[in-house]
């Protein structure tokens, strides 16, 4: 059970990457870094899953080309429907993730929605988002956010601007209430934004690094 979960790690790291569709030129160093282990294991992870003929690889001097093949794709599958199955029958999901520092637009943009915010969420925001990188085993999760039941803000134009639709979700993080936005326009699909009445790196005592877990309503 552990081997198999550790093989459908490196597949989906794999298919993140792009190979679950073209091959992909990745390096023991590259696909260690990615997993968080060593070149080694990384080495042995591949060759199992050759054996295994979840992926075809052509091995180069420094690198190779690879490939996850049908029947890689087909476990994989079958997790994601496994998974899927689970999250159906709850109310909610938990996403892990990191804090880190966005790059400076939450402040703006929040301001420019906060009558909406308001309006439909009824509550007043602070000026910025909490940023959180969601751990790359947590990302599937996200796509149940995509059917999920949530609220809209809809979107505007303001002195020759335009502003998109952003989907809002009532959330937790350590108890305390807050919002995830999700703007149609996004620049990142692996980040989280979060949303408050309060300024919550304060609130929460948090800093850039520290994990926390993130709890989602979607029904």
């Amino acid at each position: 059970m552990i081997e198999e979960v550790k093989n459908l790690q490196v597949l989906k790291t794999l298919a993140l990457e792009g190979a679950i569709s073209v091959p992909v030129q990745i390096t023991y160093t590259q696909l260690a870094n990615l997993l968080g282990t060593s070149q080694q294991t990384a080495s042995k992870m591949l060759l199992k899953l050759e054996k295994l003929d979840y992926i075809w690889r052509e091995r180069r001097s420094n690198s190779q080309y690879v490939l996850i093949t049908e029947m890689g794709r087909g476990a994989l599958k079958k997790e994601y429907r496994s998974y899927r199955q689970l999250i159906a029958n709850s109310s909610r999901i938990e996403v892990k993730g990191k804090v880190i520092t966005g790059v400076g637009e939450g402040k703006y943009y929040v301001s420019q929605y906060k009558s909406k915010f308001e309006e439909v969420c009824k509550f007043s925001p602070y000026f910025g988002t909490l940023n959180i990188k969601v751990e790359e085993r947590e990302l599937e999760k996200l796509e149940i956010l995509k059917n999920a039941k949530d609220l809209e803000l809809k979107g505007f134009k303001k002195k020759g601007h335009s502003f998109g639709l952003v989907r809002c979700f009532k959330a937790k993080v350590r108890n305390v209430p807050c919002w995830v936005v999700i703007p149609a326009r996004t620049r990142y699909e692996n980040v989280l934004e979060i949303a408050s009445q309060h300024y919550l790196r304060n609130k929460l005592k948090i800093t850039d690094g520290q994990e926390v877990k993130v709890l989602i309503e979607i029904a």
